[in-house]
């Protein structure tokens, strides 16, 4: 009981927040920013909307939270076998739902799911796609109310998920050479892919021109400053890699490079303006990007109601 109340007591390393939760929130500013820290190791599941959703590595507890409003909650975690592949707002009835895959399901009930938050009631189905099994390692972006995701296997086709009609159909894409792994983000609303060539040494960025036409472009060949930064960071021998992140913002886009445990900022020109040092080589840097909000979501509160009263699913 002592512990206990010496824990209550504890001051917590921000006002409103759980002790349970971690985040980095990168900005073009010259520091990185603890929001909030974990008990266990955990990994991200989706952002939307200023919310974050994060699921410890054991999958037994997920949680929602809004670093700009301070307010987060449990989830209760969906039952075994479903992978969570997106979150986004379904604006006829204003909720924020999320999409959930299940290949573990009886095969008439393999496929897609919804789930709202702070809903009560299990998963629906909505159905079966083919090739839907490729988002369970894809990170989707969110514009014109449709989830995208660019499919690795195809390396032909976007993957598009109307979040209104809760239906998917197919995009064009553009022809993204192999040796890498592209990447699919929001930039300036609308659609970006970015990958390297097989030297890592040149990133190449693909914009979505036309959505309507399909229609993409071009517009950036970003040679990277290797020679600097291994002169800077160390050069032990080791073969060049790093990992790679794309920040779009005003027009233009920023690089953040993972290399061996430094983050490293690189402009549209190919200029390296900034690096920090994170101390060790586990950084990670996640497809997912933060917007601030302010919005108060209502759904918080009937979370927090559902988690003191039911215990989760798995």
């Amino acid at each position: 009981m002592a512990e206990e109340a010496a824990a209550e007591g504890a001051t917590p390393l921000l006002p409103g927040l759980p002790d349970e939760v971690v985040i980095w929130e990168i900005l073009r500013a010259a520091q990185l920013h603890t929001v909030a820290r974990h008990e266990e190791p955990f990994f991200l599941e989706a952002s939307c909307d200023g919310i974050l959703l994060s699921r410890s590595y054991s999958g037994r507890r997920l949680a929602v939270y809004n670093p700009a409003t301070r307010l987060h909650a449990s989830i209760r975690c969906p039952p075994w076998g479903f992978n969570i592949v997106g979150m986004y707002p379904h604006r006829p009835t204003g909720e924020y739902r999320l999409l959930l895959t299940n290949f573990m399901a009886p095969q008439s009930q393999t496929g897609c799911y919804v789930l709202p938050l702070g809903s009560d009631q299990p998963p629906r189905y909505i159905g079966w796609l083919e090739m839907v099994k490729v988002l369970c390692v894809e990170v989707s972006a969110l514009i014109r109310d449709s989830l995208h995701w660019f499919l690795l296997e195809d390396r032909k086709h976007v993957l598009v998920f109307d979040t209104t009609t809760e239906s998917f159909r197919h995009m064009r894409a553009p022809v993204v050479p192999g040796g890498s792994d592209p990447g699919l983000f929001e930039m300036d609303s609308t659609l970006g892919i970015d990958c390297h060539n097989d030297a890592m040494e040149i990133v190449t960025i693909w914009v979505l021109q036309d959505y309507e036409s399909e229609v993409w472009d071009i517009k950036y060949r970003i040679k990277l400053p290797v020679g600097e930064i291994r002169d800077k960071f160390g050069d032990d021998g080791e073969s060049w890699g790093f990992g790679v992140g794309v920040v779009s913002g005003g027009g233009d886009v920023l690089l953040l490079l993972n290399f061996r445990g430094w983050l490293l900022q690189v402009d549209s020109d190919g200029k390296l303006i900034e690096s920090f040092d994170c101390g060790h080589r586990d950084l990670r840097i996640y497809e997912y990007r933060l917007k601030q909000s302010l919005v108060q979501h209502t759904f918080f509160s009937a979370l927090k109601s559902y988690a003191g009263s039911a215990s989760p699913l798995i």
